[in-house]
Formats: C-alpha cells, sequence, structure tokens
C-alpha cells in the first residue's frame, strides 16, 4: 500500500487520460503516489450523457462509490466539472487535501452554486483567459473559504500554462506529504523516546535528507538540537538515542 492516493475527475468535455491529467500523474508518480482517474464517460460499462441536465452530481454520485485503493492520504483533483465533484465528494471521503483547476462553481444547473470544501488544505488554479468559467469566480470561492489560489496566464483549460500548473502542484504534493510525515515523525519519535535520523529514515522508510529535514523541523520542540557530535536528545525527558554513545542503552545497531 503506497500512503498517498491521487484521485483525478476529468472535466465536462474531456476524459481521464487528456494531456493535463497525464502530466500531473506524472508529478504525483514523482512523490510515490498511487494514481487513479475516474472516468465518468463510462459508469458500469454504460455510455453516459454529458450533457444530462444533472450530470455534475451523478458524478459526484460515481466517485463516492468508486473503490478506491487503501491509502494513508487522500487528494482529489478535480478540473472544470471535476473541480465541482471533487469538491462535493469531499464531504463524504476523509480528503487531505483539493486541487482544483479552473473549477465549475457559481454556473446554472449545478445543485450546489457555492459547495464546501471539506479538506485540510484547499488550492485553486485558473486561467485569467477563461471564458468557459469566469476567474471571478475562482477569486470569489477562495476569499470565502480561504482557499490559496493561483491567476495563471491560461484559458479554460490551462494548456498553455500547464508548466507552471506541474510546478504548483508539484510544490502542493510536496507540502501534503511533509506535513503528515512531520505529524508520523513526531508521534514516533516521542512513542519510542528516540531522537536519532537513522530511526526515522527506517521506520518512515524515507531517505536520509528527508528524514533529516523532518527532525530539523521538531527542533526546539521535541528534540534538542544536535551536539558537537551530531546526536539529539528528546527535549522532555533529556533521553538519547540507543545509537549515541553516550546513552546508557548505547547499541551500535538500532
Amino acid at each position: 500500500m503506497k500512503s498517498l492516493l491521487v484521485v483525478f475527475s476529468h472535466g465536462k468535455e474531456s476524459g481521464p487520460t487528456g494531456s493535463k491529467i497525464q502530466a500531473l500523474m506524472k508529478v504525483a508518480e514523482r512523490h510515490d503516489a498511487e494514481v487513479l482517474s475516474v472516468d465518468y464517460r463510462h459508469h458500469h460499462g454504460t455510455g453516459q450523457d454529458q450533457d444530462a441536465p444533472s450530470e455534475a452530481d451523478r458524478r459526484v454520485a460515481q466517485l463516492l462509490t468508486t473503490a478506491l485503493p487503501k491509502h494513508q492520504q487522500l487528494v482529489l483533483v478535480g478540473s472544470s466539472m471535476g473541480g465541482y465533484v471533487s469538491t462535493m465528494a469531499s464531504r463524504q471521503l476523509a480528503t487531505d487535501a483539493l486541487f482544483l483547476m479552473a473549477p465549475a462553481f457559481y454556473l446554472p444547473g449545478y445543485a450546489e452554486q457555492d459547495p464546501s470544501p471539506h479538506a485540510r488544505k484547499t488550492l485553486v488554479v485558473h486561467g485569467r483567459r477563461d471564458d468557459v468559467v469566469p476567474p471571478e469566480s475562482s477569486v470569489l470561492f477562495s476569499k470565502r473559504h480561504r482557499c490559496v489560489l493561483h491567476l495563471l496566464d491560461g484559458d479554460h483549460r490551462l494548456n498553455d500554462a500547464l508548466p507552471s500548473v506541474e510546478r504548483v502542484f508539484d510544490m502542493f504534493l510536496l507540502e501534503i506529504t511533509t506535513d503528515y510525515l512531520l505529524g508520523k515523525a513526531r508521534e514516533l519519535i516521542l512513542k519510542a523516546e528516540n531522537p536519532s535520523v537513522a530511526f526515522l529514515q527506517r521506520h518512515l522508510m524515507i531517505g536520509h535528507s528527508l528524514a533529516l529535514r523532518l527532525m530539523q523541523s521538531l527542533e526546539g520542540n521535541v528534540v534538542t538540537e544536535p551536539n558537537a557530535d551530531g546526536w539529539r536528545r528528546m527535549l522532555h525527558s533529556g533521553n538519547r538515542s540507543p545509537s549515541d554513545p553516550q546513552s546508557p542503552d548505547y547499541k551500535s545497531d538500532e
């Protein structure tokens, strides 16, 4: 099981393997995420009427009944109508983050005009030259729900701004995964009383540089700064890592 699952919801006129989704899937995979792109053009092998009046909310129901792989963190990514679908679904799915591209808010024909995002973090990307969903809609949504908003030089499809979208998405996922790992690192260190970078590296199954950054983030809060030999102590108890030669419980191999 991979820790991070990223689920993509395409727009009304596009599909699950469009160039934008494919590009962002590659970004997610670089973060060791499992990716899933839902095909809303078909459901249980049956083609769907994309122009049906209730299509947006039918897609919400389809996403909610989609079998998701096991995961620890869930990020929903939606474009246009898919942004509406992802936001609505976040009410019932345990969603850690929403990444919305030109989301279809405040438009006629949608049951909810101003759906509330239910996620720890929500980021909106919108093209300034969008003539399908006015960028002012995302400005209003972001103000009302205190979301981060990136207005880019692009149209509704954002193809011209795709490199910028990829960079924003990359930083967004980095923030999400780092926040999660920092919480796990704090929990592990407090439970084991072991302020060791190698301990974090092994138990979180991450590289040394990331484990070191997490440990440095906990300095002054959970652990002390390293001494001249690079070893830290627990801030509240003064305990050392069993790998620290100065520890009374010293072991050469944790």
